[in-house]
């Protein structure tokens, strides 16, 4: 027999294809997708054969182009995310320093704790925040901090020292309702008992 026929299973992704090979001397690769899969004779395997060497650089051109493109697309779509993340985040830190500067500069304005029309500053201006800063300077007078995390942090460390500091004082005032009441009450048995 000059020609062997082998039947080889390769499985690709979720797909089982049969790939048929002769080994001749110029050793072919048939593949069977590509013909009347009713006729195995060898005459009709050699129009539609394609070398060992050249089946094999397909089919590596292949498996390089499938994962290449999946690492594209990673890279392509998660630069995206990762480009969003940052710019919400970097929104959030402006608008609470923004809103921060307003609690320190002009206390009790309108605009003191107004997030609605801070976001919308921050997004007007997201190009160009040294001008918002100077055009706030400006406006308000009041100078620009040069440690942001630490003037934020300080800002809303205040109200909940001064909701502390009012607890503490209703505290106090309570405990001296309550001696007051008390050394009333011993006044009051006292002038009972007098009489």
């Amino acid at each position: 027999m000059s020609a062997q026929l082998a039947i080889l299973l390769v499985h690709i992704c979720c797909f089982t294809v049969s790939l048929f090979t002769v080994f001749t001397a110029r050793a072919l690769v048939y593949f069977p997708w590509f013909a009347d899969h009713r006729d195995y004779s060898l005459s009709a395997l050699a129009p539609l054969s394609v070398s060992v060497v050249q089946a094999d650089k397909t089919a590596r051109s292949s498996a390089l182009q499938f994962y290449g493109t999946i690492l594209f697309c990673i890279l392509f779509f998660g630069g995206f995310f990762v480009k969003s993340y940052l710019e919400d985040a970097i929104f959030q830190r402006d608008t609470r320093r923004l809103l921060a500067y307003y609690k320190r500069s002009v206390p009790g304005s309108m605009h003191d704790g107004d997030e609605h029309s801070a976001r919308y500053l921050v997004y007007k201006y997201r190009n160009k925040k040294a001008k918002l800063w100077a055009r706030l300077e400006k406006k308000y007078g009041y100078p620009m901090p040069e440690d942001w995390d630490a003037f934020v942090k300080e800002v809303e460390e205040e109200p909940k020292a001064a909701k502390a500091g009012t607890a503490k004082k209703v505290e106090e005032d309570v405990s001296d309702l309550d001696k007051e009441e008390k050394e009333q009450s011993e006044q009051g048995e006292t002038k009972e008992d007098e009489f």
